[in-house]
């Protein structure tokens, strides 16, 4: 049990830091915390450590918590047309599908209803700072009201078909949060 939520909470960070990286211009604009600014270029390091030991672990849980993130998170650009020569949204429907071939259906589904549903959520939060800025927001797409239905809906199909999925899942995530709000709080006036 508690290799598990340790695995999520690892892959959860890694996940975390690769979004601040990417949202490292963007945070500067807003003056808002950022890992990736905060720690540089030692982040990929970083995260490449923390993902071997979350898939030592448990390999194939949090091999699809990872694809299913960064298929979520391709999906916001699915017009923009990657190095590979594709468009996201194809890379994103490629990733899933291999994630389906090499774990399993099950895994891969369940995974992508999670962070669908945390990324709705965050989405959600963040709603009114994203209003301001040309930032992409699935809230903003869907609308707020719709929005909740589906963050709902999302969680009651967790519910009904891997229980124990979700507890672990927003066990990790709590404490992910929890860490980031005491360190967004309170530490990084350590570390300035």
């Amino acid at each position: 049990m508690y290799e598990r939520i340790l695995g999520l909470l690892l892959i959860g960070a890694v996940i975390k830091l690769m979004d601040d990286f990417l949202d490292k211009e963007i945070d500067r604009i807003l003056e808002k915390n950022n890992y990736a600014i905060l720690i540089g270029n030692s982040i990929l390091p970083y995260c490449l450590l923390l993902m071997t030991i979350a898939l030592y672990l448990n390999f194939e849980e949090n091999t699809t918590f990872f694809i299913a993130s960064y298929a979520t998170g391709m999906a916001q650009d699915y017009d923009k047309k990657l190095p590979t020569n594709i468009f996201a949204w194809q890379e994103s429907v490629f990733i899933l599908f291999f994630s389906i071939l090499y774990i399993s259906f099950y895994d891969t589904v369940y995974a992508l209803i999670l962070i669908l549903c945390l990324q709705l959520i965050d989405d959600l939060m963040d709603f009114k700072q994203d209003k301001y800025v040309n930032d992409f927001n699935y809230i903003k797409i869907v609308g707020i009201i719709p929005g909740v239905i589906l963050i709902l809906l999302l969680i009651l199909i967790s519910y009904k078909y891997f229980p124990l999925k979700l507890v672990y899942f927003s066990i990790a995530v709590i404490i992910l949060y929890v860490i980031d709000y005491l360190f967004q709080n309170y530490g990084v006036r350590f570390l300035n």
